[in-house]
């Protein structure tokens, strides 16, 4: 008996995640505008709700979604890169725990909790405020050496989907970060200038994401015929 087989359709799928990403990111600078310039005190719960640099809320929800969505499609490229004989297997199995580690820290903030102890130890400020950059900097660094050849093989598409996908969530994770910190250490509260400045960060890491999931379900579809579904781009 045949398994039934659902049809999924990368560019369908990426359209859909972006424009729920830019829904969420523009509730949220509505809802600081509310209260950071026409003072609506009274709405601060749908604010939290809303808030993209918030916590336990709407748009964490839809980031550990995505992550988990990286997590689940590196590792079914894993097990069908190893049913292929393909010894790249470990490569994107790594990479599918990472980003399960990442969607653990992303609803739970654990990266948060080194941010005063690391403050405290490097006596730091400005860019570097926000102290948590500085293991996830390094951390950066070591993945690109690790996987740097394992990416520069990949079929062209490829590698230049994922390398512009890495390249807005870095970008925003750690750039947009360092510079939310500069600001955040010379003028002591949040404005609408750093609300602007951490929906930035914040968009740039869903939209990263959303690049990367359409880039693994492309590369799905090249590995052959797949058990439960079918991955056509139209």
């Amino acid at each position: 008996m045949n398994n039934l087989k659902i049809e999924i359709n990368p560019k369908k799928i990426a359209i859909f995640l972006v424009i729920i990403a830019l829904f969420l990111t523009i509730q949220s600078v509505t809802a600081q505008y509310l209260l950071h310039v026409l003072k609506y005190n009274h709405l601060i719960e749908y604010i939290r709700l809303v808030n993209l640099d918030s916590e336990a809320n709407i748009p964490t929800w839809f980031a550990v979604i995505l992550l988990l969505c990286c997590s689940t499609l590196l590792f079914l490229i894993g097990v069908s890169a190893r049913k292929n004989g393909n010894k790249d297997s470990v490569y994107w199995k790594g990479l599918a725990l990472l980003f399960l580690y990442i969607s653990i820290d992303e609803a739970s903030r654990i990266h948060e909790l080194s941010i005063k102890p690391l403050r405290h130890l490097f006596n730091v400020s400005g860019y570097l405020y926000f102290t948590w950059v500085i293991p996830g900097l390094i951390l950066v660094i070591v993945i690109v050496l690790l996987y740097l050849k394992f990416f520069v093989n990949l079929p062209q598409k490829i590698c230049n989907l994922i390398a512009g996908a890495w390249g807005l969530y870095v970008g925003g994770a750690l750039g947009m970060e360092a510079i939310g910190a500069r600001y955040i250490s010379h003028v002591g509260s949040v404005d609408m200038l750093f609300v602007m400045i951490t929906t930035i960060e914040e968009t740039l890491e869903m939209l990263g994401l959303i690049l990367f999931i359409y880039a693994l379900l492309i590369y799905l579809s090249s590995l052959g015929q797949n058990t439960y579904f079918a991955i056509k781009e139209k």
